[in-house]
């Protein structure tokens, strides 16, 4: 399976933090954020992942070179216009037509079991999966994407950071997309995925499913999260938030 991860971003709400640095290269217990995405996925066997860039794109392809050095084999796709998510998500999905794990450069669930995160969407044959995680602090349910889900686990509703709270579940940016979900994002068009691609999909109806992933989720979006975050990444990071 081939990854995207989406480090493009401008970062605004954490400066001063990214006046020079990108979100996901903020730095938790001496490394980047992205760096422990990077490692869950070499972890967990996906070692083919394309990094999208922008904002100070050297810092990161500085560091992270071609990737070996960690085990997998990166790849960047430079955007000189932002696309957001979704359209970044359309133009690595046409390109390789096969199905892609999206997740947030500055967002890491440490304890989701990807195998069966993946084994899940396979399963349920819709045209994505979403990882969800119930509210849990230092996250506040304004800030996120809620989601509701029937039995079997598809999903009815989802609101990008609502007004009125409609669910537990937030969204995490980890998710599965299968190449179709191209078909409804626009051609070289700004798009994002929870304001855009996933309600285009509910509209028309077609299956998006939820898997709710285990605490906790570390969100690296607001100055408060990335308190928490380097409070909660120290040394023997996996065994740590195991016990979370």
């Amino acid at each position: 399976m081939q990854t995207i991860i989406f480090a493009a971003g401008l970062s605004t709400r954490m400066r001063p933090y990214t006046d020079t640095c990108p979100k996901p290269m903020l730095s938790v217990d001496n490394q980047p954020m992205l760096f422990y995405i990077i490692k869950q996925l070499r972890d967990a066997g996906i070692t083919d992942i394309t990094i999208t860039t922008h904002y100070y794109a050297s810092v990161i392809s500085g560091f992270f070179g071609d990737g070996k050095s960690l085990g997998v084999s990166i790849r960047y796709a430079h955007e000189d216009k932002l696309m957001d998510t979704a359209g970044s998500l359309r133009n690595i999905a046409i390109q390789r037509n096969e199905e892609v794990l999206a997740i947030g450069g500055n967002d890491y669930l440490p304890n989701l079991d990807i195998p069966a995160f993946v084994d899940f969407h396979r399963i349920k044959k819709g045209v994505g999966t979403i990882a969800f995680i119930e509210t849990h602090p230092p996250h506040n349910p304004r800030n996120f994407g809620q989601g509701v889900l029937d039995v079997d686990s598809c999903l009815i509703n989802f609101e990008e950071k609502p007004e009125k709270f409609i669910s537990p579940l937030l969204h995490t940016t980890y998710q599965i997309y299968n190449p179709e979900v191209a078909e409804y994002i626009p051609k070289d068009v700004t798009n994002s995925i929870p304001r855009h691609l996933i309600p285009a999909l509910l509209k028309v109806h077609t299956p998006v499913y939820g898997y709710l992933a285990p605490a906790p989720f570390l969100c690296v979006s607001t100055k408060e999260e990335y308190k928490w975050a380097c409070e909660n990444i120290k040394v023997n990071t996996v065994e740590k938030l195991r016990t979370l």
